[in-house]
C-alpha cells in the first residue's frame, strides 16, 4: 500500500509505503521518488482527471518503456485512460517493474466533492 500527494496534474510524490507479506514485495521502494504517469496506477488515475486533449498535449508521442509491458504509445494510453474513467480505478500489470501488479483508486475527505471524470 502506498499514499501519494499530488504535485501537479500529471505528477505526484509517494509519501508512505508498506509492503504486505514476503510474497507481495516489490523489488523497488518508491517513497520520495517520481513515477511516470503512463506506467503507474496512480499516474493513470491522475491522467484520467484530464481531458483527452490535455493528455495529448502533456504526454510525448512516444512514451518511455520501463518493461516490455509498458504502454509506450500515446493512442494506446488514451484508450487505457478511458477505461480508467469508466471503472473508477487504475491497474498496472508489470508496466513499471517486472512482477509488480498495482491498483489505484482516489480517496477524498468527506468535505471534498470529487470531480466527475473528464
Amino acid at each position: 500500500m502506498s499514499f501519494a500527494i499530488v504535485r501537479s496534474e500529471t505528477s505526484y510524490d509517494v509519501i508512505a509505503e508498506a509492503s504486505g507479506s514476503r510474497y507481495l514485495n516489490a523489488t523497488h521502494l518508491y517513497v520520495g521518488g517520481n513515477c511516470p504517469a503512463h506506467a503507474s496506477a496512480t499516474g493513470k488515475l491522475l491522467l484520467s482527471e484530464l481531458s483527452d486533449d490535455d493528455i495529448a498535449a502533456t504526454l510525448p508521442e512516444k512514451l518511455e518503456p520501463y518493461t516490455s509491458r509498458t504502454i509506450s504509445n500515446r493512442k494506446a494510453i488514451l484508450h487505457e485512460i478511458r477505461q480508467v474513467r469508466e471503472q473508477g480505478y487504475a491497474v498496472i500489470d508489470e508496466e513499471l517493474e517486472e512482477g509488480l501488479f498495482a491498483v489505484s483508486n482516489q480517496t477524498v475527505d468527506g468535505e471534498q466533492a470529487q470531480a466527475p471524470p473528464a
